[in-house]
């Protein structure tokens, strides 16, 4: 299952629960979440880092477009 973290959202390290889809629905339709997520890890200079919040930000938007948060939001 996807799971997304704190630190996507809040740039925290903490993860969120899982039940939380609404975070998790706000983050996939924030482009500018996103794009600040990446341009955080960018600015690190970690390459490991980087590649985590691309994947995080497609993974988001894949699971959007394709409607998986809203039928997990729709079961909780």
């Amino acid at each position: 299952m996807y799971h997304i973290s704190n630190k996507m959202l809040a740039h925290q390290a903490e993860e969120i629960p899982i039940a939380d889809f609404e975070k998790e629905y706000a983050f996939a339709s924030d482009k500018n979440a996103q794009f600040q997520l990446i341009k955080d890890a960018f600015r690190s200079g970690d390459e490991q880092k980087f590649e985590q919040a691309l994947r995080t930000v497609l993974d988001a938007r894949d699971s959007l477009r394709r409607g998986i948060l809203d039928m997990l939001r729709d079961a909780d």
